[in-house]
């Protein structure tokens, strides 16, 4: 599976897995769309570029790595702890 992720949803379980509660935040403002976990944040994107960061998302989501845990609040299952232990070990 891990080979069929993109690079974007392979950083986010990456960085998410670096915190103590593998939060991922979302947001849009008038700036543009963001994602952050921990100090780590894509900055405002917009276009083709917020467009590959949610999907990144959604594979993540489909695949249970990470649940709905409030409004623009995503976190890290036990799937996504793995894939991340596993991603890492592959560096």
């Amino acid at each position: 599976m891990t080979s069929r992720l993109s690079l974007e949803a392979k950083t986010l379980v990456l960085k998410a897995l670096q915190t103590e509660d593998g939060l991922i935040l979302t947001g849009q403002t008038f700036g543009g769309w963001f994602i952050q976990t921990g100090n780590w944040n894509t900055g405002f994107v917009k276009g083709h570029d917020a467009a590959r960061w949610k999907d990144a998302l959604e594979t993540l989501y489909l695949n249970q790595f990470i649940k709905l845990t409030g409004v623009h609040l995503y976190e890290l299952t036990s799937n996504g702890r793995q894939l991340s232990n596993s991603l890492s070990a592959e560096d």
